[in-house]
């Protein structure tokens, strides 16, 4: 197992703990949010008020705009919006910070 020396304590011996990768690898299982933002708009309470169904509410996103992918609510990355059979889906085109 990959692991990191620390210092020595007062008994002498090197501790190892981990690193990253094998903390990781251990979770690897655990199931994840993964949230898509289309967009984003304001509208005052009165016209939330006032929506209904077939109501259309419009976005600050163009139609080509990459979406948001989000992971427990963290920003993962961005995508392409895809059909995946009858649902909506996104194919990652650009992963941000590190996973």
């Amino acid at each position: 197992m990959a692991a990191k020396r620390l210092n020595k304590r007062s008994t002498g011996k090197s501790l190892a703990v981990p690193d990253e990768s094998v903390k990781l690898t251990r979770l690897g299982g655990v199931n994840v949010a993964v949230s898509l933002e289309l967009g984003r708009s304001e509208i005052t309470l009165d016209e939330a008020r006032q929506l209904g169904e077939k109501s259309i509410l419009a976005v600050d996103k163009l139609a080509d705009e990459p979406v948001e992918v989000y992971v427990n609510g963290k920003l993962f990355g961005y995508g392409k919006l895809v059909m995946v059979g009858d649902n909506y889906g996104a194919q990652l085109i650009e992963v941000v910070g590190t996973h």
